[in-house]
């Protein structure tokens, strides 16, 4: 069985409510979470490098396996 892999690289998610979500595996290089509602979201093997996550609601939001927590 195989996923699509979520690139998302530099987008602006600033402002959103993506409680729940989950990113697992996503490229989400320099990606902007700012002040978004990021409860329970999964980020596991995710490569979050330069990431922002300034003001986010990062509420039982896991992060294992990711190469970078900016």
């Amino acid at each position: 069985m195989s996923a699509e892999r979520l690139v998302a690289d530099g987008w602006d998610l600033s402002n959103e409510d993506l409680s729940g979500a989950d990113f697992t595996g996503a490229s989400l290089r320099g990606t902007d979470f700012s002040n978004s509602n990021l409860q329970g979201c999964r980020f596991a093997g995710a490569d979050t490098t330069g990431a922002i996550f300034r003001g986010a609601d990062l509420t039982g939001a896991v992060f294992d396996e990711t190469p970078s927590k900016a």
